[in-house]
């Protein structure tokens, strides 16, 4: 199991309780939280987060309002997913 904490970085409307309430594809694995109310991604491993990192890519690049907090999550979580040792360790062993 790989979990991935969402650090909103003061960006309003990012905690758990918020991101759960986002209309976004949500990972298979769901979405826990932490003691500060930061949101924790759920992941199989580094491929299911892969994959998860490129649905939304391409849910963001379709959302046809970029200044939306559904956009600015997407972008947040593709951020953390990238940035996750373990994903970069792992694709860079694929490539």
């Amino acid at each position: 199991m790989l979990k991935i904490e969402l650090v909103s970085k003061g960006t309003p409307g990012l905690n758990f309780n918020q991101l759960q309430q986002l209309d976004i594809p949500k990972p298979i694995n769901g979405i826990s939280e932490e003691i500060n109310q930061n949101a924790v991604l759920a992941f199989e491993d580094e491929n299911d987060a892969i994959n998860y990192r490129n649905q939304m890519d391409t849910f963001a690049a379709q959302l046809p309002d970029k200044s939306t907090i559904e956009y600015a999550a997407a972008q947040l979580i593709i951020e953390a997913i990238s940035n996750d040792a373990f994903v970069t360790t792992f694709a860079r062993q694929t490539d």
